[in-house]
């Protein structure tokens, strides 16, 4: 599940699947949650904020399939199989 999540966030062609790159960015993120770090977020704020957005994507994907079902064609049901 996390590689899809990384491969969804667009990480994995960024960084051209640099594991290690991925892992320094992992390691950051948790250090900004922890609080150790210079920058002036708080944690918990960061924490939020990061959810909203993962939250509006995973709506947003949500929305584009259902869109995408609803204008596919209909198998005709009337023809012989």
């Amino acid at each position: 599940m996390t590689r899809a999540l990384v491969q969804k966030a667009g990480l994995v062609e960024l960084v051209d699947d640099d594991r290690a790159t991925l892992l320094g960015a992992f390691m950051e993120l948790a250090d900004r949650l922890h609080g150790s770090n210079d920058h002036s977020d708080d944690p918990s704020h960061l924490a939020a904020r990061w959810r909203r957005r993962g939250l509006r994507a995973f709506d947003a994907d949500r929305n584009a399939t259902a869109g995408k079902e609803r204008s596919d064609p209909q198998p005709d049901r009337t023809a012989p199989a």
